[in-house]
Order: structure tokens, then sequence, then C-alpha cells
């Protein structure tokens, strides 16, 4: 007991010292810049948020080993999608407060105008100068100044808008419907639905692999998990259809161009039309499914 007590105190220290600094930071950070220490503890609310749910002591010494740090490390790897998210919501929202405030400051007389400088412009300076080369250049640098003078008093505005539509188009994208697997039922009830049998077949034009890939592609939309059948015999002549790992019967085949239910088992011959490169002598070797 007393050997793991020994162990333990460098680990409790080493702990005890980083959330010590941490607050020393985020206090300094707090009596002289608000902007900063506002950025700082939403950088660090995620490892928070997991803090405060703790059920156990155990676990909540654990996560305090873990530091800040680390833990966001491991919570980027595990939840990448939401800190991501969380991160552009709590940027825009403290970037436009920070525009509203300013804009209410300067309205009110309480903010004075500020100087702005550019650092490039200002080292650019040279020790002399022709006659009225520097009055030129002196207009030069006030133009540019009063220039990046409004791309920084807006720069704020801007940066909230553009995280706004990064996280709006981000969750756009991620709109998709909750796909499941369907019974064997519902499976029937959308191929009856479905219209994908009714374009002709094209050679080299609109083959079996565009019914797989259309039929899939209406069975996502409808929410159901569809996959994408590859049939080949002993000659690498191949076929699509389509399957569904239905919840009563499992995995059951589908061939598009007809709305049949087929059977597909290696060492066994697939009953294909004339509009496939199978014929109905050729025996199935093998087949391979991408959902």
């Amino acid at each position: 007991m007393l050997s793991f007590l020994v162990a333990l105190a460098p680990v409790l220290l080493t702990t005890f010292i980083v959330y010590l600094t941490l607050f020393k930071i985020l206090a300094g950070l707090y009596r002289r810049k608000l902007f900063v220490f506002a950025s700082a503890v939403i950088i660090l609310a995620p490892f928070f948020v997991v803090f405060l749910a703790v059920s156990s002591m155990l676990e909540l010494v654990w996560v305090l080993f873990l530091t800040p740090i680390y833990g966001l490390v491991v919570l980027s790897i595990t939840n990448a999608i939401w800190m991501f998210r969380f991160y552009c919501s709590a940027f825009s929202v403290l970037f436009l407060l920070q525009f509203m405030f300013k804009s209410r400051n300067a309205c009110s007389g309480k903010m004075n105008p500020v100087s702005y400088e550019v650092f490039w412009a200002k080292h650019l300076r040279r020790p002399s100068f022709k006659p009225g080369e520097k009055n030129k250049f002196g207009e030069f640098e006030s133009k540019v100044d009063r220039r990046f003078g409004k791309l920084k008093k807006y720069g704020s505005l801007l940066s909230g808008l553009v995280l706004l539509f990064v996280l709006i188009t981000t969750m756009v994208g991620s709109a998709s419907p909750n796909l499941r697997n369907p019974t064997f039922l519902e499976a029937k009830m959308f191929v009856a639905s479905d219209g994908t049998n009714q374009h002709p077949y094209l050679e080299k034009s609109y083959t079996c692999s565009n019914f797989a890939h259309d039929f899939r592609t209406n069975a996502l939309e409808a929410g159901y998990y569809c996959g994408v059948v590859i049939i080949f015999n002993s000659n690498r002549d191949s076929h699509a259809l389509n399957c569904f790992n239905t919840t009563d019967l499992g995995l059951v085949f589908l061939e598009p161009q007809t709305d049949n239910f087929v059977t597909v088992e290696v060492g066994k011959p697939y009953p294909v039309l004339n509009f496939s490169s199978l014929s109905s002598d050729q025996i199935v070797e093998g087949f391979f499914i991408t959902w």
C-alpha cells in the first residue's frame, strides 16, 4: 500500500501543478484579455462537460488524470464531428458578440477611435526620403491604414458569419434519413413502388450496374440499407444486382431489372435474362456485396 502511494504521489503532484497553472493562466487572461479568456474557456469546455458527467470516484480520478489537453485530444478522436460543430457554434457566437459590443460602444462614444497601423508598412520606411517622397508615402500608408481599419472593424462579424455558414453546411450535409434494415414485407412494398425496372436496358450506356446503382440510391432515400451485389463466373463475366439484410428473413437478393427476388448461391447457376453477360447455364463462382 505504501509503495502504491509513493508511486501515485508524483502523478497527483503533476496533475495538481497542471490544473493550478491552468487556473493561473485563465485568471490572468480574465483580468487582461477578456476575448482571449472566453476563447480559452470555449476550447476547454468539452473537457469540463466530460468532467461533470462522471458517475464514480474512480472515473473522476481517471478523468482528472487525463488533464484537459490530453482529454481534448481523446475527445477529438472519438467525437471529432461533435467537437467541430461545438467550436464552430461557440466561436461564431463569441465573434458576433464581440462585434455587437464594439459597435455599441463606438455608437455611445465610450470607445475612442483606434489608430490602425500596418506592421509591414511601418517597417518599409527608409531612413531618408527624396523631396516630396515622404508625403507621398505617408498618404499611401494612411490609405492602407484606413482600409485595414475597416477590415479589422468588421473582421469579427465576418468571422462569425463564416463559422455559422460552415456549421450549417456540415449539419445540412449530414441530414440524411436514419437508415435501417427493412422487414421482408417492407422490402417488397418498396420494390413495388420503385420504378427503376421501367428504365430500358441499353447496351454500353445503361446496363446492370446502372440499374443496381439507381435502385440502391432510391432505397437509401427511402431510409433503407441496400447493397449492390456483384456476381461473377469462371470466365470472370460479372453481373450486378441488389440485396437487403431484412430483419426477419436475413439477406435477400433482388434483380432490379425485373423486381424479382432471386437466389444467389456459389456453385449454382444464376437465372438471368439475355440482358446480362451471364448466361443461364453459367455457374456462379463467387460474389461480393458493397453497402
